[in-house]
């Protein structure tokens, strides 16, 4: 069977359930035909499906040894090394699929995500390109470009590539969906006019940008219609912004279905940060520009009392439909050696229910357990804005600690998201953040000891 072929086989079974007897009759085809190259790469493409990258490369290498040359052994050898945090071997068998064919697209492409998790961002971009100029749909390799470039630090050309890759007929598209006369907007005077905020990324990104809203607001609009998450909702009527303006002037929405066709633009919060080109050294100095309902920080205040110690919030995983979650989220027995630092009292801030092993690892290492109240972004801010610190993968609550202006400790994956820069300690973002970074994919265990150390001294 051919590797594509397999593929397709690989993952329909794992979509049936039927992984365990797909897993047999690969066995059992192996103990039939050890000696077959292309049996050997099934197996190992059908390990990789089901997150055994490990095995996965030993079943690659050894088709390898056997024979085997099709092209797409050694790429998905580079993709199976690249998850399991060795990228000088992934970018060895990348380059070894290109010297066979360099016409490859999607080797140039993950070479390309190889290198920049090396910090080699000038090799990762031209190999982006090359793949851009390789694969027959390489429109989403722009993104990867101006995203290099700002891990690279070169914000000002990633900003230009940023809004140059933006389709011509966006204005098309929104009276398409939308049927009103909205225009995207480009920093024009809004006197008398209507601008519609919304959101493309996740509750974090709108956290993140909602620190545009008075820049926004100076450019005199008659009214900013906010759409934002149901989650956000009520954190964002609570803003300091919105109690100073009103909600007249600024309304709150969770969806655009019900837009009125007025004279006005349209935006996404994302997009406000490329407007207004950030990058470090240019922003204005950030004042905390949420908050939490004044009532319910009260009844948080209440609740935690005046007991001694730090009081420190712990989030460890994100949401599993990011697709680099499986990098950036750590189990949770890989804190324990913080929860035995003396003079800290733990609360656990992770959202949605636990499974039975995180619950038992926060009873025994005396933690309490909040998930349950977070009802909304509103209540999970006005637990942070009672702690001395929040410790916390990057996810929602990173920016939302530092949007409060709260001391946050953010553990940065060793791949990094192009917003924190490369490697830095510290991001111009929130001022009250302090990132401690990984250096190899999997190993978090030098971050939590920096982080222990870090506790220790504080």
């Amino acid at each position: 069977m051919e590797i594509g072929k397999m593929a397709i086989a690989a993952a329909a079974m794992i979509e049936a359930g039927d992984v365990e007897a797909a897993q047999a009759q690969i066995v059992d085809r192996l103990r039939e035909r050890p000696e077959d190259p292309a049996l050997w790469a099934e197996a190992g493409y059908f390990l990789q499906q089901i997150g055994n990258d490990a095995e996965a490369a030993g079943c690659l290498e050894q088709a390898w040894a056997l024979g085997g040359r099709d092209i797409r052994i050694p790429y998905y050898l580079g993709i199976a090394s690249r998850s399991l945090g060795v990228p000088a071997e992934a970018e060895a068998h990348f380059r070894q699929a290109l010297a066979l064919d360099d016409r490859y697209g999607d080797a140039w492409h993950h070479l390309g995500l190889t290198l920049a998790h090396q910090g080699r961002f000038v090799d990762a971009i031209a190999a982006f390109e090359a793949a851009e100029t390789r694969l027959d749909d390489g429109t989403g390799l722009g993104d990867r470009i101006w995203r290099t470039r700002f891990l690279a630090g070169d914000w000002d050309e990633a900003w230009r590539l940023c809004e140059a890759s933006l389709p011509d007929d966006l204005d098309v598209r929104w009276r398409q969906m939308h049927g009103t006369g909205h225009r995207r907007w480009r920093g024009e005077p809004l006197a008398g006019q209507e601008i519609v905020l919304f959101s493309h990324g996740g509750n974090g990104d709108t956290i993140h940008y909602f620190r545009y809203l008075d820049r926004v607001l100076a450019a005199g609009p008659d009214q900013i219609t906010l759409i934002v998450q149901p989650a956000l909702v009520s954190l964002v009527r609570a803003a300091p912004i919105l109690a100073q303006t009103g909600s007249t002037r600024i309304r709150v929405m969770t969806t655009e279905d019900s837009l009125e066709d007025r004279p006005g633009y349209f935006l996404w919060v994302e997009g406000l940060a490329m407007l207004y080109r950030a990058r470090p050294g240019a922003e204005p100095p950030q004042q905390p520009y949420l908050a939490a309902p004044p009532d319910r920080a009260a009844f948080w205040k209440g609740q935690f009392g005046m007991g001694a110690g730090t009081k420190v919030g712990l989030v460890w995983r994100g949401s599993t439909g990011m697709p680099e979650d499986r990098w950036r989220s750590i189990p949770l027995d890989q804190f324990l050696p913080l929860f035995g630092v003396p003079g800290c009292r733990w609360f656990a801030l992770q959202q949605g229910p636990l499974d039975d092993q995180e619950t038992a690892i926060l009873a025994r290492a005396g933690v309490t357990d909040l998930s349950a109240a977070l009802t909304d972004f509103a209540e999970t801010a006005a637990i942070i804005a009672n702690l001395d610190l929040v410790i916390t993968i990057d996810s929602a609550p990173a920016h939302l600690g530092g949007a409060l202006g709260q001391p946050t400790w953010m553990l940065n994956r060793a791949t990094s998201e192009w917003r924190w820069g490369w490697k830095q300690d510290r991001t111009f973002w929130y001022p009250t953040m302090r990132i401690f970074n990984q250096d190899r994919l999997g190993d978090w265990a030098p971050v939590i000891t920096a982080v222990r150390g870090a506790l220790v001294g504080r």
